[in-house]
């Protein structure tokens, strides 16, 4: 299933703590909304 999630959060320790909880994420963009992070599980 995919999922596509979006962090309102644009702080680059915010970006450390999304990686280690999507270890499998296949795409992390920083936008002008915030971090979204396209992954499956």
């Amino acid at each position: 299933m995919r999922k596509l999630k979006v962090f309102q959060q644009s702080n680059i320790e915010h970006l450390h703590q999304i990686i280690n909880d999507y270890p499998f994420a296949t795409l992390i963009v920083s936008t002008e909304s915030g971090i979204e992070v396209d992954h499956f599980f």
